[in-house]
């Protein structure tokens, strides 16, 4: 009979089964010949021996990228020094070049022979070049401002002269009359009328000696000067004064002047010299444009802008018979230095210089010309607004100046 042992409960609680517990990665396959399982592939490893071995990669892995970077930052101070810090230098040379400034910054590399030093040499010889082109440019323009200023002076020289020629003109035919008289004179009496008439010429004389006078001192100070003395002018007044200072050279011309003026015109602000000279070169074209004479009509008249305007302004027309203006130039005859004369016989400034006085004058001026039938000249004056009281101040109360508006 076999001996059965009784084991008390108690028995088990003092007795140790299990002491340690570890972790293991615990790996099997099988193994397979010819369709059959022969066998199993098993590979177990301790928890402890994985997490050793990842310790030692990362920090194999940390080496390795301290080593890495130890060896790149020369390599790449190396490389900036060879070849970025070249690029940027040539970057901003190329850049001071392009705003003007040719004298760059950029050390020479004589000492390189690759493509960056052959780069930096046709650099420096392309500057040089560039600045032997600017000093040839600037000789060039030096020369032609020389040019520029002797061509000026020409141009100014003919531009008195033309101004200076029309009221020499009238002193010229007014001296050849007086003559006439005088050499009808017998020595012993002379007829009040002809003292009366001497008088009137040598006063036409002396008039125009004073507006020569008067044209070469504004062409010393640029003929144009803002600073105008505008003052209150009747333009009846000064296109007959006008009239009657070239009325011998009409005559010459074989020119009819023809007066249309209207009555009671308001004045406008006027500088009388410039006014006239205006004028005068409006008549000298219009002679040069009826060879074989013709008639000259000059009218005087008032006109509103619009119907609702409350303000006037003054007209001044001046008509020709002459050949006319082609229509393709008619746009380019306030152009200054443009001129249909011959080379020498005229300075294209004359229309230039009254399109400026009259803007100056805050005027307008038109032409309109057709070929074979005459041109028009056309200057409309602005009438200056008169001062506004403000009502409830008595205008003959001279206490304190009235207030304008």
């Amino acid at each position: 009979a076999a001996n059965v042992q009784k084991i008390r409960p108690s028995d088990f609680a003092s007795v140790p089964v299990i002491r340690h517990v570890q972790d293991y990665l615990d790996v099997s396959a099988p193994i397979f010949s010819e369709g059959r399982t022969v066998g199993f592939v098993r590979f177990r490893m301790t928890s402890s021996s994985v997490s050793e071995a990842l310790k030692n990669l990362a920090v194999s892995a940390l080496v390795q990228a301290l080593l890495m970077i130890a060896v790149a930052f020369p390599i790449t101070f190396l490389v900036a020094q060879r070849f970025t810090r070249p690029i940027k230098t040539l970057v901003k040379a190329a850049e001071s070049v392009g705003a003007g400034t040719l004298d760059v910054d950029m050390p020479p590399m004589d000492d390189r022979n690759d493509e960056f030093g052959d780069l930096n040499r046709s650099f420096h010889g392309m500057v040089e070049a560039l600045k032997e082109s600017r000093n040839r440019l600037e000789r060039a323009q030096q020369r032609n401002v020389q040019t520029a200023k002797m061509v000026a002076v020409d141009k100014l020289a003919n531009g008195v002269a033309h101004e200076i020629n029309n009221p020499l003109a009238s002193i010229l035919g007014f001296a050849q009359l007086g003559k006439q008289k005088l050499s009808r004179f017998d020595g012993e009496t002379i007829e009040r009328d002809e003292i009366a008439f001497l008088d009137r010429y040598l006063g036409f004389v002396e008039t125009e000696a004073m507006r020569c006078g008067q044209i070469i001192s504004r062409m010393l100070r640029f003929t144009l000067s803002p600073e105008q003395q505008m003052m209150p002018t009747d333009v009846n007044q000064q296109v007959e004064q006008f009239i009657r200072m070239n009325i011998n050279q009409l005559a010459q011309s074989g020119v009819t002047p023809e007066l249309r003026l209207g009555g009671s015109l308001p004045k406008i602000d006027a500088e009388v010299i410039s006014l006239l000279r205006v004028f005068n070169q409006v008549l000298s074209n219009a002679i040069k444009a009826m060879p074989g004479g013709g008639t000259l009509r000059v009218s005087t008249f008032t006109k509103q802008e619009s119907p609702e305007a409350p303000f006037t302004n003054v007209v001044v027309e001046i008509q020709d018979t002459g050949h006319g203006i082609p229509s393709e130039i008619v746009d380019k005859v306030f152009d200054p230095f443009f001129t249909t004369g011959e080379p020498g016989r005229g300075t294209g400034l004359g229309l230039y210089v009254t399109y400026q006085i009259i803007k100056q004058h805050g005027a307008d001026i038109e032409i309109v010309s057709r070929e074979g039938e005459g041109t028009t000249v056309t200057m409309t004056f602005p009438v200056p607004m008169p001062p506004v009281l403000v009502m409830g101040e008595d205008p003959d109360d001279t206490s304190k100046p009235a207030e304008e508006v």
